[in-house]
C-alpha cells in the first residue's frame, strides 16, 4: 500500500519524541483478512513499568473536500481500533494529522463533535518542522 505524502515526517517526530519504531508498517491478520496500520511504536516507560506501545494511522487529507477525506480516514480508523480489540491489542491507536489539516477541521464544529464522541486519539505534526505538536485523547 502506497505511504501518505507526510508518512517520514511522522515517523521522524515520533522518533524525535523517543519512540522506538517497531513495525512500518504492522500487519494484522483478523479472520482471514489481512489489515495494514501504518506505524507500530513502543518506548520505555520507566524500568520498572516495562514498555508503552501505540498504533499510528497517518492520514494527508489531500482530497479537495475535507469532509469527505475525514470521512474516510475516520472509517478507517475506527476499523483499526476494533481489529485492535478483537485481538485483544490493548494499546492505543491514533490518526496523525498534519496542523493544516487540524485546523481546518476543527472549523466544523460537526467533525470536532465526531471526534470527541467517538474518542479518536489524534497526533498532530507539525510537518515542516517533523515535531509532534499535540497528541489529542
Amino acid at each position: 500500500m502506497a505511504r501518505d505524502l507526510i508518512h517520514f515526517q511522522v515517523r521522524k517526530a515520533l522518533e524525535k519524541e523517543g519512540w522506538e519504531i517497531t513495525a512500518d508498517p504492522f500487519y494484522l491478520s483478523i479472520d482471514g483478512v489481512r489489515l495494514e496500520i501504518d506505524i507500530e511504536a513502543q518506548r520505555l516507560i520507566m524500568a520498572s513499568k516495562g514498555n508503552e506501545k501505540i498504533y499510528i494511522e497517518i492520514k494527508t487529507f489531500k482530497k479537495t473536500s475535507i469532509l469527505y477525506a475525514f470521512y474516510e480516514a475516520y472509517g478507517q480508523y475506527v476499523f483499526y481500533r476494533d481489529a485492535l480489540s478483537d485481538k485483544k491489542i490493548n494499546a492505543p491507536i491514533y490518526l496523525a494529522i498534519s496542523l493544516p489539516v487540524y485546523n481546518r477541521i476543527k472549523k466544523i464544529p460537526f467533525l470536532m463533535k465526531r471526534i470527541a464522541q467517538h474518542k479518536l486519539n489524534l497526533l498532530i505534526v507539525d510537518t515542516a518542522k517533523s515535531k509532534i505538536i499535540e497528541w489529542k485523547k
